[in-house]
């Protein structure tokens, strides 16, 4: 059964049994397994960007602002102030780039996994346990549990 909505979108994130979508408007849509309020069918408000996590969603209004809901434990609901141009969910922490190049990161941290390892970065993408971003030169930089070498300090190219 498909249960995503119909229409135009234009971004798409799916989380661990849910997901959700930004129409050309920058509403956000959502479908799947709902148990925390990560999924509702809509959310008010324009987003430019979504990122569906563990069980937590979230959304970087047109302000720049991120907007996070869902299971609100472990901080990471938690309000961030500042504006970014991009932010990711992970299992049960997120993290946000600013236009600085600064990494943010909240919610769940253990294996220090939103720890941020000092510097500039052009991405970032967090994981179940583990974080990762892309420095200003190029190279890789990953933090948090290291278990299966998912998360070696540095890689370069």
């Amino acid at each position: 059964v498909n249960n995503a909505p119909s229409g135009t979108f234009t971004a798409i994130s799916s989380g661990t049994n849910h997901a959700c979508a930004l129409n050309s408007a920058g509403a956000v849509s959502c479908w799947g397994r709902n148990n925390h309020s990560q999924a509702p069918t809509t959310r008010t408000g324009a987003y430019t960007a979504i990122s569906a996590g563990g069980d937590h969603t979230c959304g970087l209004t047109s302000a720049g602002a991120s907007d996070c809901w869902g299971r609100s434990d472990s901080n990471r609901l938690a309000t961030q102030t500042g504006t970014f141009t991009a932010l990711d969910a992970g299992a049960a922490h997120t993290c946000g780039r600013r236009s600085s190049g600064a990494v943010v990161c909240w919610g769940w941290n253990g294996e220090n996994r939103a720890t941020v390892t000092a510097g500039t970065y052009t991405a970032v993408s967090a994981g179940d346990a583990h974080t990762c971003a892309i420095t200003s030169t190029g190279t890789i930089v990953c933090w948090g549990w290291d278990f299966y070498d998912q998360a070696p300090a540095t890689r370069s190219p």
